[in-house]
């Protein structure tokens, strides 16, 4: 049976590649084939369509052997290269293989080119299959170290961020709280002494301007407080990017990972382009909510960066989701530049990037591909050369008597009124996460802290009794885990009543753990209401 090869011929001479082609075929080979003779020649075949091999003479008028290795090479596309040439001496031989040749044959002797060619492409299937690894092994690598990068950057930002949101919010109630109580005490005096004596006492004794201090000072922390509320989202946000190296397929509502990309790009968006959204109501998905982040934010920073800067409000990036037959559709649209047609079918390829060089690594995309199809989903593209493209994902629905896996929430809970006092420890390292649990819970509970697990265990283990415990999870020497499964063995029916408390979770242990546990987990900052909700229930119902 002939053997189909697609070659691309480097030759001035087209007698020359005709007599290669007679030869080929005379050998077994069904070949296509096409004949180029300088460098932008060559640029462009191996741009329009796929190659197998190329063959090439070594010298010609403009064009030489090395200058057309090197266009090959600069592709990154692996394929094998012969130098067949009329004369070739060894010191020539050498160099061109020492750049990367694969073989060397004379033109008066082509015995040896039918075995030559077999070789070149064994070989070049083994660097693609190494190649292969190597990227598997830098895709692994690179989403582990930024997700666990990410993880520890949102546990060390959860922390402060939890009681500076508590600081501010106090601040705004307490100073709204101030100012009332001035406009009534400027109201009584009123009542007291008339409007004329009223006003020169509120002048001497400087109410008018403590009672607008108040009220500026009320301003600005409403400011801070929305301020604070916008890094709460944005660290959201990113605790959820920081999951990519969690490979726990879960139920995933592709508008909520697509609205978390969108934050994450907004920077590369709004300077170039109107972002759209149209999200349809659509079924959840079976997959890992971190890495389906990973796919959608590099979708729109190259959608946003496709657009040149410059006319943002004759440009967009529009988002589109649906449903239909048991599948999910989301589609990533813009419209930039265009993808040229030669480009499309290795678009997904790795290494490949139509981004200068220095800006993309050719690897984003081949990412996404890899984690799309991984979920039993597929990922296309479709371009208009100077209007836009439009890159569409499908992923099949969730069955639906698929459980969720994820780390567990906070369940919900309706309002308890608080009708009974409870004991509650707090065990966290963060004094101030500990002083604002006890300001928080310390009106309605017995509030006890300690800053470690090593603390609350010789506390429990001299026989203390707690209602509830809000444990943090990730502290040095002992965390909440190993107090937890110690407090598991001591007292099951206390091990119930801890609740943990996070900033970030992101040690395989814990993640583990915590796929495992039915425990509550709230997390920081924490919503103050669902908080005194969930203690007052648990108190009530131990």
């Amino acid at each position: 049976m002939d053997k189909l090869l697609h070659v691309l011929f480097v030759e001035d001479c087209e007698d020359d590649a005709e007599l290669l082609v007679r030869y080929l075929k005379k050998r077994g080979f069904k070949l296509t084939w096409d004949r180029v003779e300088s460098a932008p020649q060559m640029k462009d075949a191996l741009q329009r369509k796929p190659w197998d091999i190329v063959i090439s003479d070594y010298a010609m008028p403009l064009f030489d052997g090395l200058a057309a290795l090197r266009v090959l090479q600069e592709t990154n596309l692996g394929l094998p290269f012969i130098i067949v040439s009329g004369t070739i001496g060894e010191e020539t031989a050498v160099e061109v293989m020492k750049a990367g040749a694969d073989d060397y044959i004379l033109k008066g002797n082509l015995t040896r080119l039918g075995a030559a060619i077999e070789r070149g492409l064994q070989d070049a299937q083994v660097r693609r299959e190494r190649k292969q690894l190597q990227i598997q092994l830098a895709q692994a690598d690179r989403m582990a170290s930024v997700g666990m990068l990410a993880a520890g950057v949102v546990h060390e930002i959860n922390n402060p961020l939890t009681y500076v949101i508590y600081n501010i919010e106090s601040l705004v109630r307490e100073l709204g709280a101030a100012t009332r109580a001035t406009a009534r005490l400027r109201s009584a005096i009123g009542d007291e002494l008339g409007k004329d004596k009223c006003d020169e006492l509120v002048e001497q004794c400087g109410l008018a301007r403590l009672q607008q201090r108040f009220e500026n000072m009320q301003a600005s922390a409403r400011d801070a407080d929305f301020g604070a509320e916008r890094i709460r989202h944005i660290v959201r946000d990113l605790k959820m990017f920081s999951h990519i190296e969690e490979d726990v397929k879960v139920r995933v509502n592709l508008n909520e990972v697509i609205e978390s990309a969108i934050n994450m790009a907004s920077n590369e968006i709004k300077y170039r382009a109107q972002l759209n959204r149209d999200f349809g109501n659509i079924p959840p998905v079976l997959a890992s909510e971190g890495r389906l982040s990973q796919v959608f934010l590099n979708l729109l920073v190259n959608a946003a960066q496709a657009i040149d800067e410059g006319d943002v409000h004759g440009n967009s990036v529009s988002v589109r989701t649906w449903s239909d037959q048991g599948e999910v559709f989301a589609e990533v649209s813009d419209t930039g530049k265009g993808i040229p047609p030669g480009d499309l079918e290795r678009l997904f390829d790795p290494f490949f990037t139509t981004k200068p060089a220095g800006v993309g690594s050719g690897l984003g995309l081949s990412i996404c591909h890899n984690i799309v199809s991984a979920y039993d989903g597929e990922i296309g593209v479709s371009s208009d050369l100077g209007q836009g493209s439009r890159f569409t994902t499908r992923f099949p629905q969730a069955p639906q008597d698929e459980q969720r896996q994820a780390i567990s929430q906070v369940p919900v809970v309706s309002p308890v009124e608080q009708t009974v006092t409870g004991t509650v420890l707090v065990v966290d390292d963060d004094v101030l996460i500990r002083r604002t649990l006890e300001r928080v819970l310390g009106g309605t509970h017995d509030v006890h802290a300690v800053k470690s697990g090593s603390a609350a265990k010789e506390l429990l283990s001299g026989g203390a009794l707690f209602d509830v415990i809000l444990c943090d999870v990730m502290m040095p020497h002992m965390s909440g885990v190993d107090l937890y499964e110690w407090v598991k063995q001591q007292n099951p029916q206390l091990a119930g009543q801890i609740v943990f408390i996070t900033g970030g979770i992101f040690t395989p242990r814990a993640i583990e753990f915590f796929s495992q546990v039915e425990n509550p987990q709230i997390e920081k900052p924490f919503d103050w209401d669902q908080l005194h909700t969930l203690v007052n229930a648990m108190v009530e119902s131990g």
